[in-house]
């Protein structure tokens, strides 16, 4: 097929049945030069001489999905989302013990559509009375640390602590079986729970105890029924920056592990400005900035940035407002790009930024000539080559210092020339410049009445000089007469 696609173009493949008797197209679509395949309901499939070629820049997302979470640059999605093209969701179920994620688990925006169909959250085995049909539920329980989902859908422990697993299995149906993966100790205990509000003949426990890094792995309860349910765990010291206070503001803690909750309150009796709690969550980033007790803003682009040459991107100067920082045509940014209004009222950014010009190479000189310029040349200017006397320039005689850093045209070089012979008085030269190159030949001719004295062709010799003089026009002399 010769065709050509436009970028978004998408191919669609009739319809096949699935297991639970669902109907899907097999779709294609060009992203970036190449054909990405997926799913998508029968419903949404068009024909495959339809193609489309005007795709929309964004596609919309809705959390409506029963117990499936969706994540956009790693917070939770609350509400209709906007994507650009190429952006990605990343799901997981609500509780990862209870639910098992069918379908993919991340989704790039290609258009109207995402790549393939969301995701859904099938229940276990404890939505359905402990059937012997369902994979297992798993129940966590931890002691002496924290624990929590992460956005991709492992569990993530915090090192040293005490964490027991429960497969939720009938006693009377026979004993599960826990196994591991990529863990590095062999063994750990399990068996039927005990001990206050556990019930013996429903949570068959793996414990592990004093969690290490080493314990990251797959853990996974098969039933004799045949069923099995895995949950990946990493364990990971991950914590939280450190608050710095704003005047009058004063927090519940100050600790800064997952998981933490901090609570903020004003001391001067004004209310809070702001989340009145914020959460460490997995990704190491509070779920909000810290809250004040004042109302803040960050200063002008101007008086924070002493660079006159930086140009920013902002939508307001309140905290929590984001930041995009640039420099005009002819400079390049160093340091950070992007920041955050903090809640203390400054421009939070990693790397103080700063405009750098952009200079272009410093141009080597031709053989036989020189450069006309500056030694640095900066965006926007041009430098010019001059040969020596009796060279020609065989190139661009300037060049240009463009956006990029680059010169417009590389160097020209200075080849052996001749310089303009002249002509004889009375005659005419055919060919009329300042230099020859090496191997150019120039004609002469007289004018009518004079005769021509000398070679009529001459051409310029590799040493710059001309092959012969320059010949000469002369008028004839009259012819004698005798005397008698």
């Amino acid at each position: 097929m010769n065709n050509k696609f436009q970028i978004g173009a998408t191919i669609d493949f009739g319809c096949v049945v699935t297991n639970d008797s669902r109907k899907f197209a097999w779709r294609l679509t060009c992203i970036d030069g190449e054909w990405i395949g997926g799913y998508v309901p029968c419903s949404q499939a068009v024909d495959f001489k339809q193609v489309a070629q005007e795709v929309p820049q964004t596609c919309s997302y809705d959390p409506i999905t029963p117990n499936l979470v969706a994540f956009y640059n790693n917070e939770e999605v609350a509400g209709s989302l906007k994507l650009n093209l190429g952006e990605i969701l990343v799901f997981r179920c609500k509780d990862i013990g209870k639910f098992k994620l069918v379908g993919n688990r991340e989704l790039q925006c290609i258009g109207e559509d995402l790549l393939l169909a969301t995701p859904v959250c099938t229940p276990l085995s404890q939505h359905y009375d402990y059937a012997l049909d369902k994979p297992p539920t798993i129940l966590f329980r931890h002691q002496n640390g924290p624990i929590a989902q992460t956005n991709t859908g492992e569990l993530l422990v915090y090192p040293g602590t005490i964490l027991h697993m429960e497969c939720l299995y009938q006693k009377r149906h026979g004993v599960p079986v826990w196994s591991t993966k990529r863990a590095q100790r062999r063994l750990y205990p399990q068996g039927w729970a005990t001990g206050r509000m556990r019930d013996s003949t429903l949570e068959y426990r793996l414990s592990i105890y004093h969690v290490n890094r080493g314990d990251t792995g797959e853990y996974t309860c098969s039933t004799p029924a045949g069923q099995s349910t895995s949950v990946n765990i990493v364990v990971d010291d991950i914590h939280c920056p450190w608050i710095e206070l704003s005047r009058n503001l004063e927090m519940s803690t100050n600790v800064t592990v997952f998981g933490t909750i901090v609570d903020f309150s004003c001391s001067n009796g004004n209310k809070v400005i702001g989340s009145k709690s914020i959460t460490c969550l997995t990704t190491g980033e509070w779920s909000s900035i810290p809250p004040a007790c004042e109302r803040l803003q960050c200063p002008p682009i101007k008086i924070a940035f002493k660079d006159p040459n930086i140009l920013a991107d902002v939508s307001n100067f309140k905290p929590g407002s984001k930041i995009k920082l640039r420099c005009p045509n002819g400079y390049r940014l160093r340091g950070s790009d992007s920041g955050i209004c903090s809640h203390l009222g400054n421009w939070s950014l990693p790397e103080t930024p700063h405009c750098v010009a952009i200079h272009c190479p410093r141009p080597i000189a031709p053989v036989n000539g020189k450069i006309q310029g500056k030694g640095l040349v900066q965006v926007g200017e041009y430098v010019s080559y001059v040969c020596d006397k009796g060279f020609l320039i065989d190139g661009e005689p300037t060049a240009n210092c463009v956006g990029n850093g680059e010169w417009s045209s590389p160097a020209p070089t200075c080849v052996r020339a001749c310089s303009y012979p002249g002509s004889p008085e009375g005659g005419f030269l055919d060919n009329v410049r300042f230099y020859y190159k090496v191997g150019d030949k120039v004609g002469y001719s007289c004018k009518p009445g004079f005769n021509i004295t000398g070679a009529r062709v001459i051409m310029c010799l590799e040493t710059g000089h001309w092959s012969g003089p320059v010949p000469t026009c002369t008028i004839p002399s009259p012819p004698k007469t005798l005397k008698n």
